[in-house]
């Protein structure tokens, strides 16, 4: 594997590999975007090999990806019951709305 040098430049996420962090052929944005695949082990060995070159030198999506890890483990603890009927109908609600968005 190729090491390359971190920049001691403050990372730029809209910059992607150009301020110094991540693969020069995946940026922090895309990483954002592909993050769910990744965990879920839906990318292909190359998609997952690029995503992890590029979080091997870039910091700042190390911190998101824990975080989003951190998210999911806390989430995945909730039940059903543990949410009134008005949470429950709330969240459907926006996830219909989000569905019929997007």
């Amino acid at each position: 594997m190729i090491e390359m040098q971190q920049s001691s430049e403050p990372h730029d996420p809209s910059l992607g590999s150009r301020a110094g962090h991540g693969s020069p052929d995946l940026n922090c944005e895309q990483l954002v975007t592909a993050i769910t695949d990744y965990l879920e082990g839906a990318m292909s060995d190359e998609g997952r090999s690029r995503l992890e070159y590029h979080l091997s030198l870039c910091p700042p999506c190390q911190i998101y990806l824990d975080q989003i890890k951190a998210t999911i483990a806390a989430t995945g603890q909730l039940r059903t019951s543990d949410m009134s009927p008005d949470a429950k109908s709330v969240l459907i609600a926006l996830f219909r709305t989000w569905a019929h968005d997007s």
